[in-house]
C-alpha cells in the first residue's frame, strides 16, 4: 500500500529547503550505488529530444546529461534550496535555463516541449497521477517522457520502512517538518498509470544493483521511455465529448480505441468497431489474435486498459482519464446488472454437466435470470426435441453446441455473443450450427460472431471485422471485403499434359504456369474471352487438359493480402 505523502506545499518547501544540502548524499546512501550512474548512462545514449523540459531536477544531478542530447533544457523544481544547488553544479552550462514550477501544475502552455523528464519524482510527490497528465499536456503530440523511478516491488515490507527511516535520518530533523517518505510505486503500478494518462510505452528497463553492505537500499529503477499517445487518446475524448452518454444511433455496440494490456502484453491495440442493431457482425482472425479477449470486455468480464464501450446505448465501460478526474461521466451509476440480463453467451471451449439431461442442462442455467422462455419451446426451436431427455455427455459435437445456443438464448437476449461456436465440429455439425444461428438472426437478435474459418464469416455474417495480433485490418461486407482485396478473379486450366503449357501460358495474358496448371489472373469482364482462348488453345493443338473453372476470392485471400500470413489454426 502507498504510504501517505503530505500534501502541503509551504511544509514540503520548507522541507527540501532544509534538505538540499544533503539530498545527495541521502538519496545514494540508500539505494544501490550504481543505480543512479547506470540510469544516467542510458540518458547519455538518448538522442534528438529537441526543446526539453526536466521537472524535479533537484540537485541537478541528471540535468548536465539531458542538457548532451537535448538541443535546451528548462530544468524546474518546486523548492528554491533544490534550484539554487543545481544553478551552482551547473553554472557551466550554456543550454539550460532554470525555472522554479510545480511539475503537477505548471506555468507552461500546452504542446511545448519535445521531451519531459521526471527522474525520481514520482514516488516523492503528492498525486504522481497529476504529474503525468501535466507532462502530457505541456508534451508535443508524440512527444517524448522519460521517467526513473524506483520500482519498490523488489523491496521487502520491512525494509520499505526501514529504507525510509534510513532516508529520512539523513535529513536530521527537517523531518519534523514534513515527514514525507516514498510511495511504494511498482513497475505495474507506473505503467498502468502512464497508460492511463494517455501515453504508449515505448521502452522500459529495469535496473538491478546489489546493494552489498546497504542492507536497507532499494536496489531496483525503472527506465522507462513513453510517447504522448494522440491517435487514441485524442481522438477517444472527441469520441467521449460528442457521442455523451450515448453511443451512435442504430448500433448495438459502440466500440473506440479499446487497448487490453496483459502486464506489457498488448493483447488488443486501439481496436474500434461497431454493431448494427439486428445484424450478425463477425469478428474474423487466427487465433491468438485477440478476439476473445475482445468479446470479454464487451460480455463485462474483463476490464479494459483504455477505451470508450457502448452496450444498447449506454456507455457502460472507459478506461481513460479526463479532466473530469478519470470518469467521463461523473456521478452516474452503471447497471451492469440490466445489462447482463440482455445479453447472451456461448463461450469458447464451454462445457455442460455431463450427467444432466439436455432438458435439466438448459433448465439450470433459466433459472439464473429473473425472466426467461420456456424451456421445452427453446429446446423445440433448437431442434432438440428427440434429445431432450438424453444426457449431455451422450452428445454428438453438434448437438452439444446446439445445447449452448439454447442456453445463450434463454434469457431472450437482444444481443448473443457466440465464441467461435464451431470449433471442432466435423462438416455436418457445423452447417447445424449455422442454420440455428440463421435462426436466431431471423428472430430479430443481435449476433456477435468470432470465428476464425473465413467460410463461417463469409456464409453468416452481414458485416465483418478482420483482426490480426490486436488490430484491426478492414472492416465490411463479405463481398465488399473480397472485392476490395481479394485480388480477382483467377481462371484455373488445370492437370494439363506437359505439351499444353507453353502454348496456353503464352496465348492468354496474365497467365503463369503452376506444376502441371495454368492460372490466369482475371481482369475486368476478359473472362470469357480467356476461356474462349484457352479452348480454342486446347482443341487446336490437341492437348489435354483435367478441367478448366474460374475460382472466386474468398475471405482467406483477403487475408492473406492483407498481411501477408495464411490464416491456420491453433494457438490460444
Amino acid at each position: 500500500m502507498p504510504i501517505a505523502v503530505m500534501a502541503d506545499t509551504g511544509a514540503g518547501i520548507k522541507f527540501w529547503d532544509a534538505v538540499s544540502q544533503k539530498y545527495d548524499n541521502a538519496v545514494d546512501g540508500t539505494m544501490g550505488k550504481n543505480l543512479r550512474p547506470t540510469a544516467l548512462e542510458k540518458l547519455s545514449q538518448e538522442a534528438g529530444l529537441g526543446r526539453a523540459v526536466e521537472l524535479g531536477c533537484g540537485t541537478g544531478y541528471f540535468t548536465k546529461t539531458l542538457a548532451r542530447v537535448a538541443d535546451s533544457v528548462v530544468a524546474t523544481d518546486f523548492c528554491e534550496g533544490m534550484l539554487a544547488r543545481a544553478m551552482e553544479r551547473l553554472s557551466s552550462a550554456g543550454n539550460i535555463t532554470f525555472q522554479k514550477e510545480d511539475c503537477m501544475k505548471t506555468s507552461f502552455p500546452d504542446d511545448t516541449f519535445d521531451t519531459v523528464l521526471m527522474a525520481l519524482v514520482l514516488n516523492y510527490i503528492p498525486d504522481p497521477a497529476a504529474a503525468l497528465a501535466e507532462a502530457r499536456r505541456i508534451l508535443k503530440p508524440g512527444g517524448r517522457l522519460i521517467i526513473v523511478n524506483p520500482d519498490n516491488s523488489f523491496i521487502g515490507e520491512a525494509r520499505k520502512r526501514l529504507s525510509s527511516y534510513k532516508l529520512m535520518a539523513g535529513y536530521g530533523d527537517a523531518q519534523v517538518r514534513y515527514p514525507q517518505t516514498f510511495r511504494n510505486l511498482s513497475a505495474d503500478g507506473l505503467y498502468k498509470m502512464l497508460e492511463t494518462a494517455g501515453f504508449k510505452i515505448e521502452a522500459s528497463e529495469l535496473i538491478r544493483d546489489d546493494p552489498g553492505s546497504y542492507e536497507c537500499a532499494i536496489d531496483a529503477m525503472e527506465y522507462v521511455r513513453a510517447a504522448k499517445a494522440t491517435e487514441d487518446f485524442d481522438m477517444l475524448m472527441s469520441v467521449v465529448k460528442s457521442h455523451g452518454r450515448r453511443g451512435r444511433p442504430g448500433n448495438a455496440i459502440d466500440v473506440r480505441y479499446l487497448v487490453k494490456n496483459y502486464g506489457k502484453f498488448p493483447a488488443v491495440c486501439g481496436v474500434s468497431f461497431y454493431v448494427r442493431t439486428g445484424e450478425v457482425f463477425a469478428l474474423l482472425g487466427p487465433n491468438g489474435a485477440g478476439k476473445t479477449t475482445i468479446v470479454e470486455v464487451l460480455e463485462l468480464l474483463k476490464t479494459p486498459t483504455r477505451g470508450f464501450i457502448s452496450i444498447f446505448g449506454n456507455a457502460v465501460l472507459t478506461g481513460i482519464r479526463t479532466e473530469l478526474g478519470g470518469n467521463p461521466f461523473p456521478g452516474e451509476k452503471r447497471d451492469y446488472g440490466n445489462i447482463k440480463e440482455r445479453i447472451g453467451v456461448l463461450p469458447q471451449g464451454f462445457n455442460l454437466f455431463g450427467l444432466l439431461t439436455v432438458y435439466e442442462n438448459i433448465d439450470y442455467f433459466a433459472r439464473m435470470y429473473s425472466k426467461h422462455v420456456d424451456v421445452d419451446r427453446m429446446i423445440d426451436e433448437l431442434g432438440l426435441r428427440e434429445k431432450r431427455n438424453a444426457l449431455f455427455k451422450d452428445l454428438s459435437g453438434g448437438l452439444k453446441q446446439r445445447v449452448g445456443i439454447a442456453i445463450a438464448l434463454i434469457n431472450d437476449p437482444d444481443i448473443v455473443f457466440l465464441d467461435e461456436p464451431t470449433t471442432g465440429l466435423d462438416p455436418r455439425s457445423r452447417r447445424d450450427v449455422w442454420e440455428a444461428i440463421k435462426a436466431i438472426k431471423a428472430k430479430g437478435k443481435t449476433v456477435f460472431l468470432t470465428t476464425h474459418y473465413m467460410d463461417e464469416a463469409y456464409h453468416l455474417a452481414d458485416r465483418v471485422c478482420i483482426i490480426n495480433k490486436g488490430i484491426v485490418i478492414v472492416e465490411g461486407t463479405p463481398e465488399d471485403l473480397i472485392n476490395r482485396h481479394g485480388g480477382g478473379n483467377v481462371l484455373v486450366i488445370r492437370e494439363c499434359n506437359a505439351e499444353a503449357l507453353d502454348p496456353l501460358s503464352k496465348a492468354i495474358p496474365g497467365s503463369t504456369i503452376e506444376g502441371d496448371s495454368v492460372l490466369v489472373k482475371l481482369r475486368g469482364s476478359d473472362g470469357m474471352a480467356s476461356i474462349a482462348k484457352a479452348v480454342e488453345v486446347i482443341k487446336s493443338g490437341g492437348f489435354a487438359c483435367r478441367e478448366i473453372y474460374v475460382k472466386k476470392p474468398t475471405l482467406e485471400d483477403v487475408f492473406l493480402n492483407l498481411t501477408g500470413e495464411n490464416l491456420v489454426e491453433g494457438g490460444t
